[in-house]
């Protein structure tokens, strides 16, 4: 019985630990403006500190109004420029930052932001916690295929995709007819976010003409978002070649399954 108790006390106590501590993420669009707001509110005698990392941006008390009391932010936006909040003599009821001019930049990914709630007017114990977290992105985007890709029977076919996207950009081979899927690779944060992904395809038949051929591009993240793609059309043709003593002799043309094929005689 009392171990009982003990593992319900524990399990209670876990519980409250586990809500006391709020994870959250911006999702931002490279270049776009972006803001966000601590969403603790601090009650009487109670303080908000917004922290950068390991850096005290700035805090918000509540002693019958509300007051804002400056750390490093202002050494934060000089080192960071785009970022602003509103000013410290200005009476508001959270600690809100936002990123105007210039918007959302890559070296933003990943920036972590911690507001927590203090009693004593900050100088207690914390009480709660949130973490926001900054994920820029850029929306994948595949550069246009050739709209026919030509071989011959028993050659091989060749073709590059080219797309861009951040981050952990992803690219994808993939027959659209037979769903085989041919070539993946991933790419983590590129300087310039452009990646390229060639396929090659050996011993073509003649039943692969008219098969599409799929380049498909994601990101990590935002979330649940559909790929980019871009499509390119197998033309396979009969160009078979017939050597008699490794010398040609007569090119005549024959018909074989609708193609007119180059043969060797």
């Amino acid at each position: 019985m009392m171990n009982f108790q003990y593992l319900f006390t524990l399990s209670l106590l876990l519980a409250t630990t586990a809500q006391a501590v709020k994870d959250r993420e911006i999702f931002v669009k490279k270049e776009e403006k972006f803001n966000f707001c601590c969403e603790l509110t601090p009650g009487e005698n109670q303080a908000i500190i917004l922290h950068q990392g390991s850096r005290r941006l700035r805090s918000l008390a509540h002693v019958l109004r509300y007051k804002q009391i400056d750390a490093e932010s202002r050494a934060f936006f000089a080192e960071h420029p785009g970022y602003s909040m509103k000013d410290v003599s200005v009476e508001v009821e959270s600690l809100c930052i936002e990123k105007q001019s210039p918007g959302a930049a890559i070296e933003d990914n990943n920036m972590n932001f911690t507001c927590e709630l203090v009693e004593d007017l900050g100088l207690g114990s914390v009480l709660e916690t949130e973490t926001i977290t900054i994920r820029v992105y850029e929306t994948p985007i595949v550069e246009s295929l050739p709209l026919e890709l030509t071989s011959v029977v028993g050659g091989p076919a060749s073709v590059k995709c080219t797309a861009r996207g951040r981050p952990n950009l992803q690219i994808r081979w993939r027959n659209k007819d037979t769903q085989e899927i041919y070539a993946t690779e991933k790419f983590e944060m590129l300087d310039d976010g452009k990646a390229e992904l060639s396929l090659t395809l050996t011993g073509m038949k003649e039943e692969q003409d008219g098969q599409k051929l799929v380049c498909e591009a994601t990101t990590s993240y935002p979330p649940n978002q559909p790929p980019a793609h871009q499509v390119t059309t197998l033309s396979v043709k009969c160009g078979r070649v017939k050597l008699f003593n490794k010398a040609r002799t007569r090119r005549t043309k024959e018909v074989r399954n609708g193609m007119t094929c180059l043969v060797w005689k």
